[in-house]
């Protein structure tokens, strides 16, 4: 079953007019339901999703900004870079609260966005990559590695150095 596109469409008419007074979880919920109903809405929720994400990211969580940016590019939006930025910053900020399965989705959906990490922030990533490396599922190694030879390749990430892992 599939809602009829003019009720979510409805939804979200509303949503623009709330949005200011969603909570942190609310907006990346919202935006991953998008992204699961591959609705690619005609309003402008996801642009003012993201600048009120951008303008309360100390309130969002790991779960909460990785599941935000890897929705809006599955829905094929490309936030303001300031968004992004702001991301970023959450991870460098907050690394220890990211599980691994927060830390490959938010890498990969940042690659795929063509964001470039700064080196304080890549440098934090792959040691958090580094200290839960046996905890990532077959798909977390698979997403972190994509992100990471994507970063690489865009001259992002530098030269990747994992030879100081914990073992």
């Amino acid at each position: 079953f599939r809602p009829e596109w003019k009720e979510v469409e409805r939804l979200l008419d509303a949503a623009v007019l709330k949005v200011r007074s969603f909570e942190a979880q609310h907006l990346s919920n919202s935006l991953w339901a998008l992204a699961k109903l591959q609705h690619r809405t005609a309003t402008n929720f996801p642009l003012l999703a993201s600048r009120e994400m951008e303008s309360r990211i100390d309130t969002f969580n790991a779960q909460n900004v990785s599941n935000a940016v890897t929705a809006m590019t599955q829905l094929g939006f490309r936030p303001p870079e300031s968004t992004l930025a702001a991301a970023a910053w959450c991870l460098r900020s907050n690394v220890q609260n990211y599980t691994p399965q927060n830390l490959s989705s938010l890498l990969h959906a940042l690659a795929k966005q063509s964001f470039h990490l700064d080196e304080t922030t890549m440098l934090c990533a792959q040691a958090a990559v580094s200290r839960s490396a046996s905890a990532f599922s077959a798909r977390d190694v698979t997403t972190t590695c994509w992100a990471f030879t994507v970063m690489q390749d865009e001259g992002a990430a530098g030269d990747l150095d994992f030879s100081s892992r914990s073992r």
